[in-house]
């Protein structure tokens, strides 16, 4: 066999672990499992032959002698026959098993095909040893990215596939035929690359030259685009319809259903026609309402797939023509505007009119249709659905990126900055200019819908939205805690069925008193009773009850497994802005400047043409005389309104923020805090003073590279006379300061101060550039505006902590979670934020870049040693750059890094990344939440990961907000958090900032109040609440639904908040240990039933001992039932310290498992034995029931059993709603204890008639079943409060 897997480094796809080639066999009658089943099928018929042709010595007894002699003349034919060497006959029985067997067999043998695809490959399939006698691909995925497929290979006729010339030059040529295999699995394509020797994604133009893009002309010749469509096909994401009957058949061919109903078969075989009756009609309404779920789910995944394809216009063949969207290709040159074109052909001339100006601010959002890369004009798109961040990103062109450099889609700064990704939506757009298409020399003509022109990278389920649409159906489903310890758990408990089943075979097997007939059947009941026939339900039940809790509080699950993972987490990771505090900053002021009395206003030299700015103009320099303070004021801030007019310049030319609908600015919020603070509006690319007295148009535009920490732009001032080129730069301060010609005096002291304080601080510096046109001006590369720049000033922005970010720390810490904040802001503003919220309370010590322990203050401690590690984390908290994270690299580092550091800052997104797989190498469960395309990385890396779109609740047709009950629920649990906050430990050192404790107030002076006292509930903090409750209440939900809609979830991470507040965190986690602790807890309960089943099934059995038909069936309901309300349990609002057991096979599990089982098993047998000590109507294994009083005595018993069962292992508190709290299983449990006690009392005669109890011979009797009841349910009480309190899970 040909196995074609290759390395990690070569994978085909990270979705995809391995594939292998097979190839169909012949006939069928070659098959391995047909040959098998058909000497079976001919050993049986051999086996009925011999049994029919065979004398019957019965038969011929009664043809020779009369009745009355029967007896004798049978003795005297079995020895004749013998002697003349006649084999005896099998018994008919033994034909009617093996038959039986034979049937199963087949049965079996025809399912293992549907249900294991490893069964199907070795049967029908045959290893291949080369493509071209391979007919399938067994293709396994990776974990959670679904379930392994055989899919067909195809080797079809195909034009040659485009070159990457065919869309960019103009040389058409007929399309050549050649034949490629390929196979199709889960909606992509894989074809074999010969030269690579494996298969490998379907090939897309997504790592070109940007110069090869910006030559592209479409496609130019009717050829290319059928050999495009025949490569890559249409652009559409389109989902398979279903019917009912097609998923009821894939429901009832399940192993588990197949095996419920086998049990089904065989309690009716045993005479239990209403039990039989009943589990089975349970089973059938089971599986159709899980159909029905599935169809709904279905039809809400299509309708999200298949929305009306819009028209968009597209250059081909030498003109703009309106095509339908999904009949776009990789290779196609686009126009992306509001205004949709229509069908009928438009004019290709390109002569007229730019429409664009009319476009600009269109109120409406357009989806874009594909992945796309923007090669003229820019872009405002919304992409929350992919990445969980609302803000807004500005898209432009790569045109200031080197042309002999690659597009990398793997690179952040090429995804945020150039691509558009199919599902976002564009927000705003500018259209490029005739002027602008022909300095960069493109090939075609402006659009006429005036929109922006991009480069079509992937369509279809390659996109983005493709992505998420097949995250949401092949992702890992139905998986629940514990998969392969509950595997093994049923194994072992197989052991004792087997036991048990083997004792009774080996007692009644050689009695002739019992048939052998009900015997096989027993011992088969005993083997099955492993696993009941409502486990399947119940697990189910349990998971998807927590999905719909969630959905109803605005959470939206991709990834259902992820539930009971949540209720093991341990260590809780959080992103700082955005997260913790609100993404809306205010602008304190500025500083490092001088004081506003020394700083001079701009006077009329500053328009005198000399470019001198401020009243130090004379040599070139920006502010009073290059130092910070005037009077030694090191920390002061300046009002905006007195600074310098150039950092106002800085401000206004150094930003990605564009104008909305209405003049409303969309951008980064910091941003637009600066902006809004000087008073500064936003027309294109130019920023206009509101009351006229300045403008600053930017010409080139570097935006923010997380890499580099900066951004910067060359602006020219045109309200300057003349006017001047100015580059400006904004970033990090230690980045900027690598940049400045001369750093101020103080300059490290200033911006350490105010990090010290929690507030966010950005460096502005800027240069003169000499006089030179725009286009001359875009031809200076990044480091020729960056270096030799003048500091002018540093931007001091306020972040608010969102109101309940405190409350949430703290019911994180004292449910004996770690906390830990992971930011790429500076250290100093992560700590005193980390202080405010509560992770941080002892001292801190800070790792710096160079590799020494220092305080906040920068007293040097000592360097840094993984063995001083535990003395220094026993002492002080601890705080980590990303460029210092080398030092961790080890394996004992990345130990030490979980269980050590409290603050991660100064760190990159793949930083972000790494420190999650660092805990999680480390044993640590972790869960990260995040806000932005930052942590996308770490999302997705934690075991948990929780996305916050920052928005507010809003009700969609397709139902993706919370339900009214629902949406209440989360307000009044935010509410509740934020009452039973506790008070920090010290008022000095944790008290909230100004911004934290009145965002309203913060917001309307700009300024910082006065702290408020530690234990004051802030105003803001109500009036945010109450606006929180009112949107919820308002907000409409179809809670029916388990399926997320498009903008519910996004592909950041499995678990996504449409509200902003981090208690999210705390609403997965509750539900994640309900979730949790009621499937362990479901086991225990399987373990003890199935136990007591087989020993009843067992050595009662041989006793004599059955239930009636009535009394089994009401024993099923109400196990049935009991199960039902377990799985229904809600968590309680307050995390406890104590953690859930996460095990199976733990100490307490055993323990716990074994005591009770034993305290059941002798007051089991104390009941028998005492019933049996009393003169009653023994009954007949064979014969139909017949009630008498052991089994009256051990009906009562074992019903009292299950109920004590329940009662006492559900475990409720601290971790879900108690049992009084549970009002239905409470109900449930006491209406059973009623019944039970009152027929063992003998209450009601005609009750007891009617559950087929005969009368009790003595009062005496009546009183030891009464007290053996009471007794096991006290004892098994006792022993599981010791195993609760002696072995802590």
């Amino acid at each position: 066999m040909q196995s074609v897997e290759p390395k990690r480094p070569d994978r085909i796809a990270k979705e995809i672990a391995a594939v292998r080639l097979y190839r169909r066999r012949s006939h069928w009658l070659l098959r391995p499992d047909v040959l098998v089943l058909l000497l079976l099928d001919l050993l049986l018929l051999c086996v009925a032959v011999v049994s029919a042709l065979a004398p019957h010595p019965t038969a011929a007894a009664s043809e020779s002698v009369s009745e009355s002699e029967s007896a004798a003349a049978l003795g005297s034919e079995s020895e004749s026959v013998d002697d003349k060497g006649w084999m005896p006959p099998w018994p008919i029985e033994y034909v009617a098993v093996a038959a039986a067997v034979a049937g199963m067999v087949h049965v079996l043998g025809w399912l293992s095909g549907h249900w294991f695809i490893a069964y199907r490959c070795a049967v029908a399939y045959r290893p291949a040893s080369s493509l071209a006698t391979a007919t399938h691909v067994l293709v396994t995925p990776a974990a959670t990215y679904g379930r392994a497929e055989l899919c067909p290979l195809t080797c079809p006729p195909m034009p040659s596939a485009p070159s990457r010339t065919a869309a960019v030059a103009d040389n058409a040529r007929p399309a050549q035929l050649h034949h490629h295999h390929e196979f199709l699995f889960q909606k992509r394509r894989f074809v074999y690359d010969t030269e690579l020797g494996r298969f490998r994604k379907l090939s897309f133009p997504t790592r070109l030259l940007f110069s090869e893009y910006a030559a592209a002309t479409g496609y130019t010749a009717a050829g290319q685009v059928d050999a495009a469509l025949a490569n890559w096909g249409d652009n559409r994401v389109e989902l398979p319809t279903l019917n009912f009957w097609e998923v009821y058949r894939e429901q009832a061919l399940a192993p588990f259903f197949v095996f419920q109903v086998f049990c089904v078969g065989l309690w009716c075989l045993d005479d239990y026609w209403y039990y039989s009756v009943f589990t089975l009609c349970l089973l059938l309404l089971f599986e159709a309402s899980v159909a029905h779920s599935r169809l709904r789910n279905a039809a809400a995944l299509r309708a999200m797939a298949s929305s009306p394809p819009a028209t968009v216009l597209c250059y081909r063949l030498g003109r703009w023509t309106p095509v339908v969207a999904d009949q776009l290709l990789p290779g196609d040159i686009v126009s992306l505007s509001p205004v949709r074109p229509a069908l009928p052909a438009v004019s290709a001339s390109g002569n007229g009119s730019n429409k664009a100006s009319a476009a600009v601010g269109s109120s409406s959002e357009t989806m874009v249709p594909a992945d796309v890369l923007l090669l003229h004009g820019s872009v405002v798109v919304n992409e929350a659905m992919l990445t969980g961040e609302s803000t807004p990103h500005l898209k432009e062109p790569p045109g200031r990126r080197p042309t002999d450099e690659r597009l990398q889609l793997s690179s952040d700064d090429a995804k945020r900055l150039h691509v558009l990704f199919a599902g976002t939506r564009i927000v705003q757009h500018s259209p490029p200019s005739r002027a602008d298409l022909s300095a960069a020399h493109a090939a075609y003509p402006l659009p006429d819908d005036g929109g922006c022109v991009g480069y079509v990278l992937r369509t279809g389920f390659y996109t983005g939205q493709g992505k998420l649409m097949r995250t949401l159906v092949y992702s890992a489903e139905r998986m629940t805690a514990n998969s392969a310890e509950a595997l093994l758990f049923i194994v072992f408990l197989l052991q004792f069925a087997l036991l048990a089943a083997a004792y009774v075979l080996y007692y009644a097997w050689n009695d002739p008193a019992r048939g052998r007939y009900k015997t096989l059947i027993n011992c088969t009941l005993i083997v099955t009773s492993v696993v009941p026939p409502e486990l399947p339900m119940e697990l189910s039940l349990a998971v998807n009850n927590s999905l719909l809790s969630l959905q109803r509080l605005a959470i939206f699950c991709t990834e259902p497994f992820r539930i009971p993972a949540a209720g093991k987490v341990d260590v809780c990771c959080f992103d700082k802005t955005g997260t913790l505090t609100l993404d809306r900053l205010v602008l304190k002021g500025i500083a490092g400047l001088a004081t506003p009395s020394s700083a001079a206003a701009p006077d009329a030299d500053a328009s005198s043409g000399d470019g001198n700015i401020g009243n130090n103009g004379s040599n070139g320099s920006i502010g009073s005389n290059g130092s910070i303070g005037s009077n030694g004021s090191v920390g002061e801030l300046s009002d905006v309104s007195t600074v310098d007019e150039a950092t106002r310049w800085v401000i206004a030319g150094c930003h990605s923020v564009v104008c909305g609908n209405g003049g409303a600015l969309i951008g980064d919020p910091q941003e637009i805090a600066a902006l809004n603070a000087i008073n500064w509006a936003v027309k294109g690319d130019t920023a206009m003073a509101r009351t006229g007295a300045g403008a600053v148009r930017i010409v080139v535009r570097h935006q923010f590279a997380s890499a580099l920490q900066r951004m910067s732009a060359a602006v020219v001032v045109e309200h300057l006379n003349p006017a001047q080129m100015w580059a400006v730069v904004k970033g990090a301060p230690e980045r900027v300061q690598s940049l400045l010609s001369t750093v101020p005096a103080g300059y490290e002291a200033t911006y350490r101060q105010h990090a010290l304080l929690g507030c966010r601080v950005l460096a502005l510096a800027a240069k003169r550039l000499p006089s030179m046109r725009s286009d001359q001006a875009r031809q200076l590369s990044r480091e020729e505006l960056e270096t030799g720049v003048t500091f002018a000033g540093f931007l001091v922005f306020a972040s608010p902590l969102k109101p309940d970010s405190t409350a949430v720390v703290d019911l994180l810490l004292q449910s004996a979670h770690d906390v830990v904040m992971i930011t790429g802001d500076h250290a100093l503003t992560a700590c005193h934020v980390a202080r405010q919220v509560g992770i941080v309370r002892r001292p801190l010590l800070l790792l710096t870049d160079d590799g020494r322990w220092t305080t906040l203050e920068g007293e040097q401690r000592e360097a840094f040693a993984l063995g001083r590690l535990p003395a220094l984390s026993a002492e002080f908290d601890l705080c980590v750059t990303g460029p210092s994270l080398g030092l961790w690299a080890s394996s004992a580092g990345q130990s030490a890094l979980g269980s050590s550091v409290k603050v991660f800052a100064r760190v990159k997104p793949h930083d972000k990344q790494w420190i999650v797989s660092a805990m999680n190498a480390a044993g640590r469960r972790t869960l990260m939440c995040g806000d932005g395309t930052n942590d996308v990385g770490a999302l997705k890396h934690a075991h948990v990961g929780v996305a916050l779109l920052n928005a507010s609740v809003k009700t969609s047709s397709g139902g993706s907000g919370g339900s009214k009950a629902g949406g209440k629920a989360a307000a009044d649990s935010t509410a509740d958090t934020l009452k039973r906050r506790r008070a920090p430990p010290s008022s000095a050192t944790h008290a909230p900032s100004a911004a934290a404790a009145s965002t309203a107030s913060a917001a309307a002076s700009s300024t910082a109040a006065a702290p408020p006292a530690a234990n004051a509930r802030p105003q803001a903090s109500r009036e945010r609440l109450e606006q929180l409750r009112r949107q919820l209440e308002a907000a409409e939900a179809e809670a029916g639904s388990t399926v997320p809609q498009l903008g519910d979830a996004s592909l950041a991470a499995p678990f996504t908040s449409k509200l902003s507040s981090v208690g999210a965190v705390v609403h997965v986690l509750r539900q994640g240990r309900c979730t949790l602790l009621t499937t362990l807890q479901m086991f225990k309960i399987l373990a003890l039933n199935c136990l007591i089943s087989a020993y009843s099934l067992s050595v009662l059995y041989l006793e004599g001992v059955k239930l009636g038909d009535g009394q089994a069936t009401v024993a099923g309901m109400l196990v049935a039932m009991c199960f039902l309300f377990v799985s229904r349990s809600l968590p309680l609002e307050k995390l406890s310290p104590q953690r859930p057991p996460t095990r199976v096979f733990s100490a307490y599990m055993l323990v716990s498992i074994a005591g009770q089982f034993a305290v059941h098993l002798a007051c089991l047998v104390s009941v028998v034995a005492a019933a049996q000590s009393l003169p009653y109507e023994k009954q007949d294994p064979e014969a139909d029931f017949v009630p008498n009083l052991v089994n009256s005595a051990v009906f009562l018993q074992a019903c009292a059993m299950q109920l004590v069962t329940f009662a006492v292992n559900y475990q409720g508190q601290p971790f879900m709603q108690s049992l009084p709290d549970n009002r239905p299983l409470l109900y449930l449990l006491m209406l059973g204890a009623a019944g039970t006690l009152a027929l063992a009392a003998e209450a009601f005669p005609e009750l007891n008639a009617s559950f087929e109890i005969v009368p009790f011979p003595s009062d005496q009797f009546r009183l030891q079943l009464l007290s053996l009841i009471v007794a096991d349910a006290l004892l098994c009480y006792l022993l599981e409060a010791a195993a609760r309190r002696f072995l802590p899970s």
